[in-house]
């Protein structure tokens, strides 16, 4: 186990910052792993890791899940933050982006970001911390940015978004989209207005497509006053 924990660091090379198209283009950044530490800087913001093991989960990406200790600096809000993980996944392809998770403005699947989630006009901080996401796949750690305090706090709700979600999701005009599968034929796609910092479901979306058959149903539920309410069932070729 140590000798393929070596071989993984010292094969790990710089991490390139995905430059994806959006409103508000990411900050290229670059980083490495080594003697399981990593740092990376965006703008304002330093992230510096330290654990006291990583090992290889793929050939480019390390899980770091013992005494994994997180100190996050943020010149701009004079904020210099512990935060403890259970685990941080880190991806020698995608480190850290920074801008925002609009749909298709996120391309890859980062160890940290730095984005406006609750649209308070601040970015917040997601760290990629587990495999609780659709069919295995990533899920995040939330924490709001709050000014008062001049630190990051974990948010459960932002958080329990990203389990099940076969992706991170995606924030628009105060509303957060997610996107969840079961098997071939399923698709789940929930809708939450943001209030008070919180997400509050207001609407779902299940497509289903019957095997053999090109004939997608739809059901759409939204909310009127307290309850999710289904509205009537479209079908479409």
């Amino acid at each position: 186990m140590k000798y393929v924990a070596i071989i993984w660091i010292t094969s790990l090379l710089p991490v390139h910052a995905y430059a994806a198209v959006a409103s508000r283009a990411p900050i290229s950044v670059s980083a490495s792993l080594a003697k399981n530490e990593l740092n990376v800087t965006a703008d304002a913001v330093t992230i510096n890791m330290k654990a006291n093991g990583c090992s290889s989960f793929t050939d480019e990406i390390a899980v770091c899940n013992s005494g994994v200790r997180l100190t996050i600096t943020n010149s701009s809000a004079n904020i210099h933050q512990v935060i403890e993980p259970s685990a941080v996944f880190i991806s020698n392809k995608y480190a850290l982006y920074e801008g925002p998770l609009t749909d298709g403005g996120v391309r890859g699947t980062y160890s940290f970001l730095l984005s406006d989630v609750n649209g308070d006009g601040n970015d917040d901080l997601i760290v990629w911390t587990g495999r609780d996401g659709g069919y295995g796949g990533p899920s995040f750690d939330v924490y709001l940015f709050n000014a008062a305090e001049h630190k990051y706090v974990y948010s459960q709700a932002y958080s329990d978004l990203t389990v099940g979600s076969i992706r991170l999701f995606v924030v628009e005009n105060r509303k957060v989209k997610t996107t969840a599968k079961d098997g071939c034929c399923t698709h789940v796609f929930e809708t939450y207005q943001v209030e008070s910092d919180e997400p509050k479901l207001i609407e779902r979306v299940t497509e289903s497509t019957s095997e053999g058959s090109g004939k997608i149903s739809v059901k759409t539920e939204r909310l009127i006053g307290d309850r999710m309410t289904v509205v009537p069932i479209e079908a479409r070729n």
